[in-house]
């Protein structure tokens, strides 16, 4: 019977950890992206910017 429940949880810690791993990957790269879309947005507003200086 305690082999059933140390098994149970040891299948209980194994899935946390996977489910801990793959939001952590999610994470960084969801931060990545916005990251990289703030880089964007502010190029193109600049891009803008000087177009609009020059006029």
């Amino acid at each position: 019977m305690i082999e059933v429940i140390a098994n149970l949880i040891n299948q209980i810690v194994d899935f946390f950890v996977k489910l801990f791993y793959i939001c952590l990957l999610i994470a960084i790269f969801g931060l990545g992206f916005l990251n990289w879309l703030g880089m964007e947005v502010e190029k193109q507003r600049r891009m803008r910017e000087g177009k609009e200086g020059r006029q």
